[in-house]
C-alpha cells in the first residue's frame, strides 16, 4: 500500500532528523565517539499540512509519543475530523508558527505550488524541521535553501524535489541537516 509505505517513511524521516542520525552516522566514520545530542519527539508540536489518509496515519503515530501536540490543516479538515486522531484543526498560519516539525501531505496543483516559500519560512520557529514526502513544487526550493543557510530551518527530510532527479551539483546536497531520498518512499520490497 503506497499510503502506508509513505507514512512509514515520513515517520522515519521525522525521527532521523530529531535524533540527528545522519550526522552521527557520518561522524562515526571520522572520529571515535562523537557527542551529538538529538531531540525527543515528546513535548514537540507536529504540524501536518494535508490531513488525508497519510496525514491522518502520521497524526495517529505522533500522538503515541508522550505529550506530542499534533496540528492539522487542509481545505476539508474539520475540528471533529482532527479530534478523531487527537489532533487540532488550525489555520495554515498557526500551523507554521507553532510547529516544531512540519510534514507535507497535500497534492501539487496550481493552488499549492510554492505554498511554502519565503514568507512561510519566515513565520516558522527558528530551527523547525520540514519533511516533504508529497510533491517537491509545494515548497519553493530557493527559499528552503535560504532557510537552511540562515538556520531558520534546523533540517529537512525530503523524498521529493522541485527538480527531479536532483542534479549532483544541487545546493541541497551540501547540507548535513538535509536527508535526501530519491522519490522512492512508496517503494518497498513488499
Amino acid at each position: 500500500d503506497n499510503g502506508m509505505s509513505t507514512m512509514e517513511l515520513t515517520v522515519a524521516l521525522i525521527f532521523a532528523l530529531l535524533r540527528k542520525i545522519p550526522q552521527v552516522n557520518a561522524r562515526m566514520r571520522e572520529e571515535s565517539w562523537p557527542a551529538i545530542p538529538g531531540n525527543t519527539l515528546a513535548g514537540k508540536t507536529v504540524g501536518l499540512l494535508g490531513f488525508g489518509r497519510i496525514g491522518k496515519e502520521v497524526a495517529r503515530i505522533m500522538k503515541a509519543f508522550g505529550d506530542t501536540r499534533v496540528l492539522g490543516h487542509s481545505r476539508s479538515l474539520t475540528p471533529e475530523g482532527a479530534a478523531e486522531v487527537g489532533a487540532e484543526c488550525v489555520p495554515f498560519e498557526t500551523l507554521l508558527k507553532e510547529s516544531d516539525i512540519i510534514s507535507v501531505h497535500i497534492q501539487s496543483n496550481a493552488q499549492t505550488r510554492g505554498m511554502i516559500g519565503e514568507k512561510e519560512f519566515a513565520m516558522m520557529k527558528r530551527g523547525a524541521l520540514l519533511v516533504n514526502t508529497a510533491r517537491g513544487p509545494i515548497v519553493t526550493g530557493s527559499a528552503m535553501i535560504a532557510a537552511l543557510e540562515s538556520g531558520k530551518l534546523g533540517g529537512v527530510g525530503l523524498d521529493v524535489f522541485d527538480i527531479e532527479p536532483l542534479p549532483m551539483d544541487h545546493p541541497l546536497r551540501r547540507f548535513d541537516t538535509a536527508i535526501l531520498m530519491s522519490h522512492r518512499g512508496y517503494a518497498t520490497v513488499e
